[in-house]
């Protein structure tokens, strides 16, 4: 039988104020090693693999994939160490299920980074397109994990990573590491499709929030900027000499900035 549990792993001192760490699609908690390192002395750093990725095993029932069993299982971690509130820090997907959580269980959140966040589609149509996309990336992901990250590293939102040869080689290894038949599960339970439209509710997030966003990613940047018009209490930041993936890009710029964000909040 399978256990549904999530896999993580942790660093620091249980004892220290909780970072939980949020990985985006394709990836593992192990993609913020080096960010939970530079935290660990001061932080409770909890990295998990989300549903369908990293050493994370929940079997092929699609409902354990969803928002709400992700989330729920994020809070049943921190119910395991007696954390009462957290800091959220998510990228891509990572970011939007930090989001759904937040809607869902706010008292449990202390404050949120989002990295590269769409907070969701806001039309029918928006809706149906990214479907039919979705579809064909799980198509894609039939033919196997090599010719799948071949085709998903060329796509304009990660064509900055073309400008690091070394660090695209080590990413692209690291999602070999994954299984394409629950990354498909993943995308079908988890996309952007299947997301609520938080658009409307964005004023009412009451905790310190950071949003971040790459210089050179031109399409996050625009979607960041209108989440700050909803939400303008929110500290927007942009990191140079990266794209979508900050955080992998440019880790020392996206430290530095994280540093003086957390120590803000308090």
């Amino acid at each position: 039988m399978t256990d549904t549990k999530l896999h993580f792993v942790t660093t620091g001192s249980s004892k220290n104020p909780a970072i939980l760490f949020l990985h985006g699609f394709l990836g593992a908690g192990s993609d913020w090693d080096n960010i939970a390192d530079f935290f660990s002395n001061d932080f409770f750093c909890i990295l998990p693999d989300l549903p369908g990725h990293g050493k994370s095993d929940i079997g092929y029932q699609l409902q354990n994939y969803s928002f709400q069993s992700t989330a729920e299982q994020l809070i049943s971690m921190l119910d395991e160490y007696q954390i009462r509130t957290a800091i959220f820090i998510g990228y891509s997907m990572g970011a939007r299920l930090a989001l759904y959580t937040y809607f869902h269980h706010s008292i449990r959140l202390k404050a949120m980074v989002l990295e590269g966040v769409n907070p969701g589609l806001r039309t029918s149509l928006e809706i149906t397109e990214r479907l039919k996309w979705e579809n064909q990336i799980c198509e894609r992901l039939q033919d196997g994990m090599e010719p799948f990250l071949d085709y998903w590293t060329h796509l304009p939102l990660f064509h900055s990573l073309h400008e690091y040869p070394e660090k695209l080689n080590a990413l692209k290894l690291k999602r070999l590491q994954n299984r394409s038949d629950r990354l498909i599960l993943s995308m079908k339970a988890a996309g952007l499709s299947q997301q609520t439209n938080f658009w409307p509710r964005l004023k009412q997030i009451n905790v310190p929030l950071m949003l971040v966003a790459g210089e050179k990613d031109e399409k996050f940047l625009t979607i960041t900027k209108e989440f700050v018009k909803e939400y303008p209490r929110a500290e927007l930041t942009i990191i140079p000499k990266s794209g979508h993936n900050t955080h992998w890009e440019n880790p020392e710029g996206y430290s530095n900035k994280l540093n003086k964000f957390l120590n803000g909040i308090g």
